[in-house]
């Protein structure tokens, strides 16, 4: 298992939704480069944070919004090495929100980990098993899915206390503005490849159309060609 292996699986699980067992990031990085701090994987997740009612009733909101590190280890001595890291010393210098680190089943034990870091375990087939961090809520068990069957789920009051147990609100946000800014920089001009995506979505709908037009047109044919038989009998 590389780190290249590490790093990618490490981008899908920010991308996914929580019902997924992921953070729900809309954006994620593999090795973005910046000043100083270089995370192997960087993902945000955007939204508001505030308090909202609805139907007299009071909710929070965006206590899943902000930035995640992922840091890859393959090694015991890379994982050592990196506690003496300038941002691993004094946190408040480091990027992410939430930080984890992503390794091999059993490469790192849950109680070598700094304060409010998680971990990832990633097996040979590339499955996430999240031991510690902001996502490690059990799930709860019942049997209320569809026709009675099993459903999985973690309960939001312990999931919204995990996150904030697990927040780094003290962070250097102007290097992760930085990283982001360099990440859209190595894309060459942003609103064309913003322009060519909505384009290529247009087309994509289009074709789903005529296809649409097409298997429409194929039923009327064969429905004809039905008519015509009954016709000559």
């Amino acid at each position: 298992m590389d780190h290249k292996f590490l790093c990618e699986v490490g981008a899908r699980f920010l991308k996914r939704p929580e019902s997924g067992n992921g953070h729900g990031c809309h954006f994620a990085i593999v090795e973005p480069s910046c000043y100083g701090e270089n995370p192997d994987v960087f993902g945000i997740r955007h939204g508001t944070i505030g308090i909202a009612e609805y139907s007299g009733r009071t909710y929070e909101h965006g206590w899943d919004v902000g930035t995640v590190v992922l840091e890859a280890k393959t090694s015991r001595s890379d994982f050592l090495a990196d506690r003496k890291k300038p941002h691993r010393i004094d946190p408040a210098s480091g990027m992410g929100r939430w930080r984890y680190y992503i390794c091999p089943t059993d490469l790192i034990k849950p109680d070598e980990l700094p304060e409010k870091w998680g971990l990832i375990y990633v097996n040979s087939r590339g499955h996430c098993k999240i031991v510690a961090g902001a996502m490690a809520v059990p799930k709860i068990k019942d049997n209320e899915g569809w026709n009675g069957a099993a459903r999985y789920w973690r309960n939001g009051n312990d999931l919204i206390a995990s996150f904030k147990a697990h927040t780094f609100d003290e962070r250097n946000v102007l290097n992760e503005m930085n990283l982001i800014t360099m990440a859209l920089s190595r894309m060459g001009e942003p609103e064309e490849v913003l322009y060519k995506i909505r384009k290529f979505h247009r087309q994509e709908r289009e074709i789903q159309e005529l296809n649409l037009q097409l298997k429409e047109t194929r039923r009327r044919l064969r429905k004809y060609e039905k008519d015509i038989e009954v016709d000559h009998v």
